[in-house]
């Protein structure tokens, strides 16, 4: 099974009191589909990313990550929505941003959609995997 790591490293010597730094690594496996896609968003759309899922194993995770290029003109907005949640606006990709979220699917599914409120279309670099 193909296995996915993913590494998060906060640092700054000026936000804090003292000097900060966090790290963390986590390696997961992606027993089910996976796909890296180059999406333009375009002007005033919303484009489904991932979804909806028809996993209906109450214990799959899908491993979402989205970047938005530092020459993207405009911000996005990641919209989520699954069996708990009606289109929550859940994550904001300015030019340079990136997230990395694992998404819990429940038996009706999740699907995640981007947002573009602004009449200028940009780009979004997408991966997801999922296990189950």
């Amino acid at each position: 099974m193909p296995t996915l790591t993913a590494q998060a490293v906060l640092t700054s010597t000026t936000l804090f009191p003292n000097p900060a730094s966090v790290s963390f690594s986590a390696t997961e496996v992606v027993s089910g589909s996976a796909e890296y896609q180059y999406r333009v968003i375009s002007a005033s759309s919303t484009t489904i990313l991932y979804g909806p899922s028809t996993k209906a194993d109450t214990t799959s995770t899908v491993y979402f990550y989205a970047a938005a290029p530092t020459a993207n003109l405009v911000t996005l907005t990641l919209n989520i929505t699954g069996s708990n949640t009606s289109a929550s606006s859940a994550v904001i990709l300015r030019p340079g941003d990136w997230t990395y979220i694992p998404l819990h699917v429940s038996a009706s599914g999740v699907t995640v959609a981007a947002v573009n409120a602004t009449t200028t279309s940009s780009i979004l670099n997408v991966f997801y995997g999922e296990r189950s």
